[in-house]
């Protein structure tokens, strides 16, 4: 019997570390081979939405008969047919792949920017892995215009690429030191690496090539278009062992307008630049704690660029915002991992805040490996398309991840006809006039009073009061709309408490969550005012426990009273 309640236990503990992964949810997971990567997403005109990232696969090759003195030489050969080539993957509202376009160069390359055209088209760039920047074409099916590759005589990369107000672009990268006699001194560079830029006009034909730097390695990172026709720029400088933040103005002939340096002591990274309204602009970049971990740093600038606030959020994991984007409410979205000292384990990261970066929520993503986001944009309905990697789904490395969130940090839905939108509407319209009911976007319902003391689930008369005017009203609500529902889930949930090592503190927390979500179950089931419902509630009830996998959070700590609850969650067909 002891056995018998620890498999169920283990049992429910895997379905609530799953059960993020629901059929209506919007999200995928893409990749059969060895491994796959999104860094870049962005939605296309038919409100669609369009990812660039890379896969990597086998190189095709004549078999030739050849002997090997050593095992290491063998492996060699054989590893060197497969590796990464660019991959432009775009989905439909439901999540379906409905493009996948493989490039398959001769040199192993990624992508690592996609932008769209007037022409709902894409400007696509990356870059090979000899060292050669690319950027390419394609029109609105993924069919090429042009593939060009580009560089100097050495070893480049390219990190971005950025649409300009004229119509065209810039490759923003890096580029090691040349000294072949037919790149010119602003080719060359000064360095072991330089900033590396080279304009585009919009037909694919270079502007012009610029390289700027100090003595010491210097990295061109992101860019943002300026109303001049310029753009901002910000690179990572390193001098000796110190790394600092420069943030840079490039008109539209390549010249330097002007240069803000950011020192911090420690190491110093820099990720996205992205404008604000007024003309201001946001930085997100990382600082080195003093435990030796990067932590999240924030600056907003001014177009001169001075500073206008800077937020450091020090936190006891290493954690990265890869990727920011400002919402339709002037909110700041950004995306990236966070890592535990100490821990294998890697969970992909979503913070939301307000436009001073005070944080309003964070959720964590991911199940026993790791998982990272890479990029995120903002959708025509103000919500959020976000792609990366995870490796906790197959066996073979990394898999391209993408799925979209709402606003409040909910899962948003595949797009099924009108069900949803009409549905979501109908529960806001029926709870509207009662400010203790919360009615989410994944279709949540929660009520401010359905909380439970610590350790205890035990309904009290107060629940029931609750349970006795909620539920009927929900089933009132959802019984037009019967032919798309597949379950009314009661989801019970715990806070961290409870003295234990880890394993039993979960295991323990996953038994109590279930029983609160039962104990409303059996209660709700039951009411009289369910007679007219209770053969489509045996339909449709189900309860799930999830332990403390979803915290409720304030102030960036766990609100342990807020954590210990129970919720109604509807899950379309």
């Amino acid at each position: 019997m002891r056995l018998l309640l620890l498999f169920l236990l283990l049992f429910s503990s895997l379905n609530a570390a799953i059960s993020e992964f629901k059929n209506d949810d919007y999200q995928i997971i893409i990749g059969e081979n060895f491994d796959d990567e999104a860094f870049d997403i962005v939605e296309d005109y038919d409100y669609n939405i369009s990812l660039i990232g890379y896969t990597q696969d086998f190189r095709t090759v004549e078999k030739k008969v050849q002997s090997y003195t050593n095992a290491f030489d063998y492996l060699a050969s054989t590893h060197s047919n497969h590796g990464e080539q660019l991959r432009l993957i775009k989905l439909d509202g439901s999540a379906q792949v409905v493009n996948d376009v493989n490039f398959r160069l001769s040199e192993f390359n990624r992508g690592t920017n996609v932008i769209k055209d007037i022409n709902n088209g894409y400007l696509l760039g990356g870059y090979t892995h000899n060292g050669q920047m690319l950027i390419a074409s394609l029109d609105d099916k993924g069919d090429q215009h042009y593939l060009k590759q580009f560089g100097t005589a050495n070893f480049d990369q390219l990190h971005a690429l950025i649409s300009l107000k004229d119509g065209g672009s810039v490759a923003i990268g890096t580029s090691q030191t040349s000294r072949n006699a037919h790149d010119d001194l602003f080719v060359q560079g000064l360095g072991r690496n330089d900033v590396y830029l080279v304009k585009f006009k919009p037909d694919g034909q270079v502007r012009w090539t610029k390289k700027y730097g100090s003595t010491g390695k210097d990295i061109g990172v992101d860019g943002v278009a300026t109303e001049d026709g310029g753009f901002i720029l910000i690179a990572i400088v390193q001098e000796g062992k110190q790394s600092s933040l420069v943030v840079t103005k490039i008109n539209d002939t390549g010249d330097t307008s002007w240069v803000q340096k950011f020192p911090k002591n420690g190491r110093n990274r820099a990720f996205k630049v992205i404008k604000t309204i007024h003309n201001n602009y946001l930085i997100s970049a990382s600082f080195e704690n003093k435990n030796g971990q990067d932590n999240i740093r924030l600056i907003k600038i001014d177009e001169e660029g001075n500073t206008i606030w800077e937020n450091n959020i020090f936190s006891e994991a290493e954690e990265h915002l890869n990727d920011i984007s400002i919402d339709l409410k002037g909110n700041i979205i950004g995306v990236g991992y966070a890592q535990r000292q100490g821990s294998s384990d890697m969970d992909a990261l979503v913070r939301y805040y307000d436009s001073q970066a005070n944080m309003i929520w964070e959720r964590h993503f991911g199940k026993e490996r790791q998982e990272a986001f890479k990029c995120v944009t903002l959708l025509h309905d103000n919500t959020f398309a976000i792609a990366g990697f995870s490796n906790s789904f197959a066996d073979k490395g990394r898999q391209i991840w993408v799925l979209k969130l709402n606003d409040d940090g909910s899962m948003a839905k595949k797009y099924i006809q009108n069900s949803y939108a009409d549905l979501y509407q109908r529960l806001k319209d029926e709870f509207k006039d009662d400010e203790n009911i919360r009615v989410y976007k994944d279709l949540r319902i929660s009520h401010k009073g359905l909380l439970f003391k610590q350790g205890s689930s035990t309904l009290t008369n107060a629940h029931k009061g609750i349970l006795h005017d909620l539920v009927p009203r929900i089933y009132k609500t959802i019984t037009p709309y019967k032919h798309r529902i597949k379950n009314l889930q009661i989801n019970g949930y715990t806070s961290t408490e409870w003295n234990a090592p880890d394993t039993q503190r979960y295991l323990n927390n996953a038994r109590l969550s279930n029983e609160r979500a039962l104990h409303i179950l059996d209660y709700a089931y039951k009411l009289d005012a369910m007679n007219h419902y209770r053969t489509y509630a045996s339909e449709i009830f189900s309860t799930d426990g999830y332990s403390y996998s979803r915290l409720v959070y304030a102030d960036e700590k766990e609100n342990k009273v807020r954590s210990r609850r129970v919720e109604f969650e509807i899950r379309l067909k």
